[in-house]
């Protein structure tokens, strides 16, 4: 069985393709930042699939005629870049960044299938007539992975992206148009048209109520492994890990220097060993590192304390246990966005999510 630290390890490192040269572009390209674009955005052209909700599509005919078939190609083992598998980011000022890959298309691989790259951000470049590749190679993490990979915010984290843009040529001068929110979690803030109960495939006995644009897929890397949901943009979302047998439950805690402090929680009808469960967004302190999880936790789990504490699998159903992490790794960066999180749509259907499971 996966250890609790499964979801918080789902991204593979960065460092396992070397990066290929990227084209000469004309001056216009690489120069230093140009004025600012107009602030009005168009519809994604046909066929692309948006990273996250608000992405910025400049309304330029540099922008209006991106495409992945006419994507000018360099490289000598070229990557296949899709609009099902490579999700777009944003156009800005003659460059656009889209995912080398989404989470939603990996989770569907096998572990033999997994190619080495994963969906750091890739950049193109408008050149006057055609859109170039700038490299092909996953050389860029999105904001909510580069503030985890990278401990960093503020100006720390600005510099921390601006770094991986500038060795690619890519300078424009509002970040976020092209490579989207700096947000700990990007997923939908809609509410859903409808909800349904539904089996987790790797998970027997198991269901819950799912989101009508939600996605349930086992995870085809591991044996017992938790099932992985996405949102709407195929961006993961939830994890479910859930055994019948002992044998699979970890015996011992490997963050044992760790502490955690509970942010937010609420109240669920679900019981494990004799006691109610609250959802919890926990935010946790290992070697330095603030991260953050979404937990059920025991209604009496103290405010604080060793994580060890919480992170114990729970005796649920009549003879099942199930790791109480439900999302992990991400970070926030202050309070304010906590409280806005904990006001939105995303975390009200996760707290549904997490009340609504049932085991058999």
């Amino acid at each position: 069985m996966a250890s609790s630290l499964l979801a918080a390890s789902f991204f593979p490192s960065a460092a396992t393709a070397t990066p290929t040269a990227a084209p000469t572009l004309s001056p216009a390209v690489t120069a230093a930042a140009k004025p600012a674009p107009q602030e009005n955005t168009i519809p994604l052209p046909d066929g692309l699939k948006p990273a996250h909700e608000s992405v910025f599509w400049e309304n330029s005919e540099a922008c209006a005629s991106f495409s992945f078939d006419t994507l000018e190609r360099f490289d000598e083992e070229p990557v296949e870049y899709t609009n099902a598998s490579s999700p777009v980011l944003g156009c800005s000022e003659d460059f656009v960044a889209f995912y080398n890959k989404s989470d939603e298309y990996y989770i569907q691989l096998s572990q033999d299938e997994i190619d080495g790259s994963y969906e750091g951000a890739m950049f193109a470049a408008w050149d006057g007539s055609r859109w170039i590749l700038l490299s092909d190679y996953d050389g860029a993490w999105s904001y909510p992975q580069l503030r985890v990979f990278s401990n960093a915010s503020g100006a720390a984290l600005q510099e921390e992206m601006s770094s991986q843009l500038q060795p690619q040529g890519v300078w424009v001068s509002n970040i976020e148009h092209l490579v989207g929110p700096d947000a700990a979690i990007w997923t939908s803030n809609v509410p859903a048209e409808s909800w349904e109960r539904q089996k987790l495939p790797g998970q027997p006995g198991v269901t819950a109520e799912i989101r009508d644009d939600w996605k349930i897929y086992e995870n085809r890397w591991f044996d017992d492994s938790p099932d992985m949901i996405t949102d709407r943009f195929g961006n993961f979302h939830l994890s479910l890990d859930y055994t019948t047998t002992t044998d699979e439950v970890p015996g011992e805690c490997y963050l044992a220097d760790s502490t955690y402090r509970i942010k937010k929680a609420s109240s669920t009808e679900m019981t494990a060993n004799g006691q109610k469960l609250n959802v919890a967004i926990v935010e946790l302190a290992e070697l330095g590192q603030i991260s953050y999880r979404i937990m059920l936790v025991p209604e009496s789990a103290s405010k604080s304390g060793l994580l060890c504490d919480i992170d114990q699998w729970l005796s649920v159903g009549s003879n099942g246990y199930l790791n109480p992490m439900i999302k992990g790794n991400f970070r926030f960066v202050s309070q304010k966005e906590i409280n806005a999180f904990t006001k939105s749509v995303a975390w009200k259907d996760i707290v549904r999510f997490a009340g609504s499971l049932q085991f058999s």
